[in-house]
């Protein structure tokens, strides 16, 4: 964690942050249990499946490149997308990655280490206690984060976040959507989702509830809601279908099993899922013959008067 620590004193006081944050691992519940090597694993391979589908129309070099001011990656966890964020940023603008879990944080560290202290700053950082500065960030990216946390804290933390990012910059916002049939749809040779896999997901859409979580956080309503409650008006839901080819089912099927062995740990132990069932779900995707995710993005604008042209309509 040396590395971490000896980051610029000055950075974090320009944001606000002027202290490292530490997190024990009993103050957050995480459905895909403590970190392992297995889930970072997991986590680049989510990044690097996704990242077309995300910013295939996303044009980040337009955000105010000021020295004063930093672009915030929410939930950085091992670093998996932030490569891709880097290099849609203008050269000299400055990347903060948070996350709730120094273990992460640490696996970032080594991985982005090249960009270290002078493109990226890591911290363990709680958002649902910690605030920003206003008009300290150039804009800001969250991915996969508000799933994990309850609405009210959502509610909360873009509300500041609206005040946090200067007039003119953007949010960028995806979440997950896991409901068998809006989400996470697998298909069988009959063009059913089968049943085992259907209790599996139905299980950890209900297990998110228990420790405030909502696995549907994606679904249009929720994250239109959201952003209305939050007193944001200025922005735009935007459904994402990850849809792999055929030649691709291969790697679709690893991504969605190392999903479920992540998750299987916190189902199986809180009897929302018992084992059998669980590796009857391992089979069933062994033998789907389609497999496609969905999420929702939003894109929100900190400037109630600013047209979303700036960062749309150019292919990254």
């Amino acid at each position: 964690m040396n590395l971490i620590r000896s980051i610029s004193q000055q950075i974090w006081k320009n944001f606000g942050l002027t202290r490292f944050v530490s997190i024990k691992a009993t103050d957050f519940k995480y459905v895909h249990g403590i970190s392992s090597k297995d889930e970072e694993n997991r986590l680049q391979l989510q990044a690097k499946g996704a990242e077309d589908h995300l910013w295939h129309d996303i044009n980040l070099k337009n955000v105010v490149n000021d020295p004063n001011l930093c672009f915030l990656e929410v939930g950085c966890g091992v670093g998996a997308q932030t490569s891709a964020l880097l290099s849609r940023l203008p050269k000299k603008t400055h990347v903060l990655g948070i996350d709730i879990d120094p273990k992460q944080i640490y696996v970032a560290s080594k991985k982005l280490s090249e960009f270290i202290p002078e493109r990226v700053t890591l911290k363990v950082l709680d958002i649902t206690k910690e605030k920003f500065q206003e008009n300290s960030l150039s804009g800001a990216y969250i991915s996969w984060v508000f799933e994990h946390i309850s609405y009210d804290d959502s509610v909360k933390f873009l509300r500041q976040l609206k005040t946090s990012v200067k007039k003119g910059g953007i949010i960028i916002n995806n979440e997950i959507i896991m409901d068998p049939d809006l989400g996470m749809v697998v298909k069988d040779a009959n063009g059913e989702v089968p049943s085992n896999v259907r209790k599996f997901l139905n299980a950890l859409v209900d297990y998110q509830k228990t420790i405030k979580g909502d696995a549907n956080f994606g679904l249009k309503n929720n994250m239109i809601s959201c952003y209305k409650d939050s007193n944001i008006t200025n922005f735009i839901y935007r459904p994402i279908e990850m849809k792999y080819p055929k030649n691709d089912l291969p790697n679709s099927i690893s991504y969605s099993k190392s999903l479920f062995k992540s998750v299987s740990k916190s189902l199986i132990t809180s009897g929302f899922i018992s084992t059998k069932d669980y590796k009857n779900a391992l089979n069933e995707l062994d033998y789907s013959e389609e497999i496609i995710w969905n999420s929702g993005q939003i894109l929100a604008f900190t400037d109630d008067n600013s047209s979303d042209n700036s960062f749309l309509g150019i292919r990254c």
